[in-house]
């Protein structure tokens, strides 16, 4: 089943969708998978349908949300690719504290934990920002995973031929490396390159404003595997933009772009 993209004018309009999505018939011990931008949207959204789905009268708001796997725009590898262990460690939450136990060991970064505020925030800070680099720069993490310091590469450069990140930015490539080191598993980025497991029966990502090149990639990835059933995963993309037309617009100007690499702007 084909990638499914459909814009909303305003985030409030993705709840109807979300609940016609998740009252498609299907296995009850199976969960299903809704992709949202954030915690907020996850709890709101959480409370918008459990006024409609199992209630006993419409807007009846006695029903519940269960059998439902919320999850962020970083979890799409994971669904490309499952892991194998009952946890991944490149998740947001292992993350932080694998990246809390680098900056604790070693005495070079209590300038970093110093300014953050304490080892702790550091590290969450540290996490989501290496979070983000996996699925918005992956190019320049695989670079990484290679041992070359590198930027994020754009359109007209070579694999791994980045430009060198400046020497007051190397600090982020080298705590990476002893990050990686300490996991002991491949990155994101290295792990799609992997190979593929079986897919979700089906995917809603919502309420997302943008989606990058990656992204796109991975949920067209996505949309092309098998599901156990034996069909092709039904991958729905609901996103929210105020002005349709301008949208259209913006497409039709949209730069040519390479995949794996950010688009050249002029």
């Amino acid at each position: 089943m084909p990638l499914t993209v459909t814009y909303v004018r305003r985030l409030a309009e993705i709840v109807d969708r979300a609940a016609a999505f998740l009252s498609q018939p299907g296995d009850l011990f199976t969960p299903q998978h809704v992709v949202l931008p954030t915690v907020g949207v996850q709890a709101w959204l959480a409370a918008e349908l459990a006024r409609r789905l199992g209630a006993s009268a419409a807007e009846g708001g006695d029903g519940i949300v269960a059998g439902v796997d919320f999850s962020y725009p970083g979890s799409l590898t994971q669904l490309v690719m499952p892991v194998t262990s009952e946890d991944d460690l490149w998740s947001v939450d292992r993350l932080t504290f694998a990246v809390l136990d680098a900056v604790t060991k070693s005495p070079r970064w209590q300038g970093l934990c110093r300014r953050a505020g304490g080892p702790l925030l550091a590290a969450r800070q540290i996490a989501d920002r290496f979070d983000h680099y996996h699925f918005r720069r992956p190019g320049m993490i695989l670079a990484w995973e290679a041992g070359q310091p590198t930027l994020a590469p754009t359109a007209e450069d070579q694999a791994a031929s980045g430009r060198l990140l400046a020497v007051a930015d190397r600090w982020q490539f080298e705590l990476w490396r002893e990050v990686r080191e300490a996991i002991g598993q491949p990155s994101p980025p290295a792990r799609e390159q992997a190979g593929t497991g079986l897919a979700p029966e089906r995917v809603l990502v919502a309420g997302l404003q943008t989606v990058s090149l990656h992204q796109v990639e991975l949920l067209l990835r996505l949309a092309e595997q098998k599901a156990s059933s034996g069909e092709a995963c039904d991958v729905q993309l609901l996103l929210v933009h105020p002005s349709p037309p301008l949208r259209e617009r913006w497409a039709a100007t949209a730069p040519d772009i390479t995949p794996g690499r950010l688009p050249l702007r002029g």
